[in-house]
């Protein structure tokens, strides 16, 4: 997953993925470092099955909040 997460009061960002048909996100990564333009982790699809996917990413400020235009989720199809 290639991206950006930063945030000026910014704590950690986190990864998480849900089958299409659910609605729960289930945590796949965190990390304590800003990226700018580059790799933000890598998610095993074996893990998941096959089928439509969401992958969320989520930046976190120091207060524990995830500003709402911080959040993004992309659809990918896992084969």
């Amino acid at each position: 997953i290639l991206g950006t997460a930063t945030l000026e009061n910014f704590a950690y960002y986190k990864l998480e993925v849900r089958p299409d048909a659910q609605s729960t996100w289930n945590f796949w990564s965190r990390s304590d470092n800003p990226v700018a333009s580059g790799q933000l982790g890598r998610v095993d699809t074996a893990v998941f099955g096959r089928g439509l996917h969401w992958v969320r990413l989520a930046v976190v400020d120091n207060t524990g909040n995830v500003p709402p235009s911080l959040t993004c989720a992309i659809p990918l199809i896992f084969e």
